[in-house]
């Protein structure tokens, strides 16, 4: 089973401004000064030992994940980040694809026009979704004047499944559970297992507003001992339970703790902030890994979710 991330902001598309790209670039070449980077031979092994927000980019396309194990693809959410996992799709056999929205919310949508293999007649997109809405949100995406192709021209390679949360999906080897989420409009976690025991845990958009164990006894439930949880990380703790609070979104200082309480392995921080850069992603990782280590959590491993990464079980 591997999983890649093609899209990891919240909210909205966030490309790299032209401010933040300068400043890496002079904090660049400022290092190699210092590390006396002589010759192009040394650069590989200076690029190994930069910090983070240097080595990487988070990414600015919106959500959107994919999972692969065999002939089996799952696509989880089409934001932007849509557009270049169909141009790789172009590139493998396998003409069916099957699509889990978290939610209706245009982060998590809004790339579907330019996903290609949707024009093309032989392939299949399942749409699965727990609200009845689906197809209308869907069809409204190709629409005149917003859109210039209008739904007919792709309906043929497009199904749609109504689905309950408390529907098992079953795609080849992989089994597909949900459960519900905290949002406005609302919105679901998904977990993907693997018939090898491996799961992985896909919670964006979601709000833990009482954080006493009769509520959410149930998310750690849903968590439990998964190999990967995907978080929704958006805010800063103090500002997802005062300035932010009823948005609909999360902390990593939540996810930690909830991570902890299902004795998750590996929690990645998802759907970032669109205003924070790099350098601030860095610093909330390195605040987080502060938290678990006071929280003597050191057995979970914490990272950030950034696009082009790939994971595999």
């Amino acid at each position: 089973m591997k999983l890649k991330f093609w899209g990891v902001r919240g909210s909205i598309p966030a490309p790299i401004t032209q401010k933040e790209y300068q400043e890496k670039v002079r904090d660049l070449l400022c290092r190699s000064v210092k590390a006396g980077v002589g010759n192009v031979r040394e650069v590989d092994s200076f690029i190994e030992k930069l910090p983070f927000h240097l080595s990487h980019i988070c990414g600015g396309n919106s959500s959107c994940a994919s999972i692969e194990q065999e002939d089996t693809i799952i696509i989880l959410d089409c934001g932007t980040g849509v557009k270049e996992l169909g141009n790789y799709l172009l590139s493998r056999p396998v003409k069916e694809y099957h699509i889990f929205l978290s939610h209706l919310h245009w982060d998590h949508i809004i790339g579907l026009p330019f996903f290609t293999p949707v024009y093309i007649p032989g392939r299949t997109l399942h749409f699965y979704y727990f609200l009845p809405d689906l197809e209308a949100s869907i069809r409204g995406l190709f629409t005149s004047p917003s859109f210039p192709v209008d739904f007919e021209t792709v309906k043929n390679q497009v199904k749609f499944h109504n689905i309950a949360i408390s529907d098992t999906i079953r795609l080849g080897d992989l089994s597909v559970t949900f459960s519900e989420a905290c949002h406005p409009n609302g919105c679901m976690n998904i977990r993907i297992g693997n018939n090898r025991g491996k799961s992985i845990v896909y919670a964006t958009d979601s709000e833990y507003k009482q954080l006493n164990s009769e509520n959410i006894s149930g998310k750690v439930d849903f968590f439990k001992g998964a190999d990967l949880l995907i978080f929704d990380a958006m805010y800063a703790f103090a500002d997802a339970y005062s300035t932010k609070f009823e948005w609909g979104h999360s902390s990593a200082i939540v996810g930690i703790d909830l991570a902890s309480a299902a004795r998750v392995k590996h929690l990645l921080l998802f759907h970032h902030d669109p205003f924070f850069t790099d350098r601030q992603m860095a610093e909330i990782l390195k605040k987080s890994t502060r938290y678990r280590n006071i929280q003597n959590i050191r057995k979970l491993k914490i990272g950030i979710a950034y696009e082009g990464q790939e994971i595999k079980f």
